[in-house]
């Protein structure tokens, strides 16, 4: 069977690119299974230091579930799907991507829709092409965004604006994606792959420690994190900045000088 996700390298960027175009590069679980095998085999390459993720084409990145199938968002039995929910390619898909240790950016051209949006939340950047169209349809389809969809989103654009996209299932252009911090900068549909080949290779000259840590650090506060927990972090840090020589130096020099400005 002919390769649905292909693989080419540019320097240390290696180019994955959903290539079912006569179906506007729609989801389906091969797509799922080639790009977690090779991020796979991309994680412990060392000649390549970031992955940019892209649709062939000009009219989709990919357009979500393949809603001719009708299998596609098809349930025979509650139990049987809740027993496998683990095991099945689009958890696993979702996890690789969450997991994958070196950058992930997007390259955006046409439509962002439904599974096909809610892969890019889980990379690290977006950059859309003018003609790049987000949506998350499900709603309207009676079901939700699965996997996170929604508060994924809303680690990114905030709650309120979150459920508006998600619950009215509305477009968002490339210029309001930039706008609300989505995307992180637009290009015109011929130089957006090679935008993102060029900022791939920019973090790839980096320290792939800093980079695989750096990540680590925002997928722990963002998706395992809480207000509380990170609350209490804080007053511990707190404690022992406060017990620091250059703490203590520069509360002196304010007392001596008669804290003309308010108190921290």
């Amino acid at each position: 069977m002919d390769e649905q996700v292909p693989r080419h390298d540019r320097g240390r960027v290696a180019v994955l690119t959903i290539d079912r175009p006569e179906r506007l590069n729609a989801f389906t679980p091969d797509v799922a299974e080639e790009i977690v095998a090779h991020l796979a085999r991309l994680a412990v390459d060392d000649t390549i230091g970031a992955v940019v993720l892209t649709g062939s084409g000009t009219r989709a990145f990919c357009a979500g579930a393949d809603l001719k199938d009708p299998r596609t968002h098809a349930v025979d039995s509650v139990d049987d799907h809740l027993a496998g929910l683990a095991q099945r390619s689009a958890a696993q898909f979702f996890d690789a991507l969450l997991q994958f240790p070196k950058a992930l950016i997007c390259a955006v051209q046409g439509h962002a829709v439904g599974v096909g949006f809610q892969l890019q939340l889980c990379c690290d950047v977006i950059l859309a092409a003018t003609t790049a169209r987000f949506r998350l349809p499900q709603v309207s389809l009676g079901i939700m965004p699965a996997y996170g969809g929604a508060p994924r989103l809303a680690q990114w654009v905030g709650r309120g604006r979150a459920a508006e996209i998600a619950l009215t299932g509305r477009v968002v252009t490339a210029e309001e994606a930039e706008r609300i911090g989505l995307a992180a900068a637009v290009h015109p549909p011929e130089e957006v792959l090679e935008r993102a080949v060029e900022l791939g290779e920019a973090i790839a000259a980096r320290s792939p420690h800093s980079v695989a840590l750096t990540k680590e650090s925002l997928r722990n506060a963002l998706e395992d994190g809480s207000l509380a927990v990170s609350s209490t972090a804080d007053a511990y840090r707190f404690t022992l900045l406060s017990m620091t020589e250059p703490s203590r130096q520069q509360h002196a020099g304010w007392r001596d000088e008669g804290q003309a400005e308010p108190g921290i």
